[in-house]
């Protein structure tokens, strides 16, 4: 009996032996392989999300866009002219065709994907013994990718902001944190300050950010521990003296009133809500999402408690640091809006992340975890390109109509949707969009009588439906309803 046992697992042994059988053994059975295959199958998924030829022109979009054909910079009293040089030359090679658009946000997003997994390894092979396999890294850049709370940044044309900002922050964290080997790095490292700097208000807090995790400089004295930031610091007064001089002032009523009147309340609420929507997905109930994030808090803390390490720590209080620059603006907990400011902090968030989830023993049970999160994340991710798809279709909806509306005539708007949970659609940008989409203002004014309340999402599909002109009244009339733009001609 025991020979017939031992002949047949020597012919069943003799069958993946076959080149063919081989491969395919290889493939399903082989750790490494396996796991780089479910990245890329996790990947693939995420790139039909981020399709960005389901996407069209939003909001504040037409206006930029406009004032990028004329070469404008410091566009809207902002100080940002690498972001505006970005737009200036998508208009040059794609003009309307809006899908060009999305498809830089995109490739600038992947930069950044595969500059996080740079920054990832060379942290983990500094800080972190137990984190030294490619894998490690490997799994921070896909959750980076996946991250479900970067849909305004990549889904929105002037999200870019945010990708830019973070592509040249990563840049000079990578070359600072190396600067003490090399001149190159050096100077290599303030040209990435300078540029961040010029693209987004989020690299401020940076210095603070690399002196938390540069690597202790041995015997050196304080003076010499500081020298790196001699440079970092001269640029940066040069950078907020332009600014005063050009936009009147460090910050505006817009993006920094909480922080001008110093109101403590409100930038602890930002504050909170930013933390917490780094963790939960949006909702319109504040108690499901105050319980989500203390159910997701109070998980998190329990890992970091049990697999506690001075890494982690670091990498938890980057999180927080990199926070600071937008609780002025918090973020909207009914929506996607204000993810973009997200979007830098979240580098972190997925490295404290893996720092932690690499602490668990069985290494299976890393994959599993790390693995069930990249899926939740594609999922919350995919609900939201589903609003900022139709968001899109709206506006150009909306404009079509628009655009065929007679020569001459008034046209007042009711009802009219700023969002579609965050996903902006005409908070503003109105009367420009129908200019740059047209190219020609054929029709009168266009007066918006009312907005339509954000909180009430509209309904899929949202059709057009034409009716005979109210006797009486010289204006044409578009009212937004829950299911249709109603048009009175």
């Amino acid at each position: 009996m025991d020979r017939r046992v031992d002949a047949h697992m020597r012919n069943r042994a003799g069958i993946f032996k076959l080149p063919a059988f081989s491969l395919i053994y290889t493939m399903l059975f082989t750790r490494k392989i396996a796991v780089y295959t479910c990245a890329a199958a996790l990947a693939l998924w995420v790139f039909v999300c981020y399709n960005p030829f389901a996407l069209w022109f939003q909001n504040d979009d037409f206006s930029h866009l406009l004032l990028s054909k004329q070469g404008v910079f410091f566009q809207k009293n902002s100080f940002r002219p690498i972001c505006d040089l970005s737009v200036m030359a998508d208009y040059f090679v794609w003009g309307k065709y809006a899908a060009g658009y999305h498809i830089t946000n995109l490739f600038l997003h992947v930069i950044c994907t595969v500059l996080v997994y740079f920054l990832s390894k060379h942290l983990f092979l500094l800080h972190c013994p137990y984190l030294q396999q490619p894998v490690f890294a490997l799994t921070a850049a896909v959750l980076f990718f996946v991250y479900p709370f970067h849909g305004e940044a990549v889904f929105w044309i002037l999200g870019r902001s945010g990708i830019l900002g973070a592509i040249f922050s990563v840049v000079f964290l990578l070359f600072f944190l190396k600067g003490g080997t090399s001149a190159f790095y050096a100077v290599a490292g303030l040209a990435a300050w300078g540029a961040a700097l010029l693209t987004y208000e989020s690299c401020w807090v940076l210095p603070l950010v690399a002196a938390v995790l540069a690597k202790p400089l041995g015997e050196k004295t304080v003076l010499q521990q500081l020298k790196p930031y001699l440079g970092v610091t001269i640029l940066f007064v040069v950078y907020l003296a332009a600014r005063v001089f050009i936009n009147g002032g460090l910050v505006g009523n817009y993006e920094g009133a909480n922080f001008l009147q110093f109101n403590a309340a409100v930038l602890a609420s930002n504050y909170f809500k930013l933390l917490a929507m780094g963790f939960v997905a949006y909702t319109d109930s504040p108690m499901a999402l105050q319980a989500g994030f203390f159910v997701c808090f109070m998980v998190f803390i329990f890992l970091f408690y049990r697999f506690f390490s001075s890494w982690a720590f670091k990498l938890g209080c980057c999180v927080f640091i990199s926070l600071l620059p937008y609780l002025s603006l918090g973020i909207d907990t009914h929506g996607t809006e204000g993810e973009r400011f997200l979007y830098l902090p979240s580098i972190f968030t997925v490295l404290c992340t893996v720092a932690i989830l690499g602490r668990l023993k069985k290494q299976y049970f890393f994959y599993g975890a790390a693995g069930g999160l990249a899926i939740l994340y594609a999922v919350q991710l995919y609900v939201t390109a589903v609003n900022y798809r139709f968001a899109g279709k709206l506006v150009q909806q909306t404009l079509s109509a628009l655009a065929n509306a007679p020569e001459g005539r008034d046209i007042n708007v009711e009802g009219l949707p700023k969002s579609q949970h965050g996903a902006l659609m005409l908070a503003s940008g109105l009367q420009d969009g129908q200019f740059f989409y047209s190219g020609n203002p054929k029709i009168g004014r266009v007066n918006i009588k009312s907005w339509r309340y954000e909180l009430r999402p509209l309904q899929v599909p949202y059709n057009t439906v034409l009716l005979p002109a109210q006797p009486g009244l010289p204006t044409m009339r578009f009212v937004f309803t829950d299911s249709a733009l109603v048009i009175y001609r």
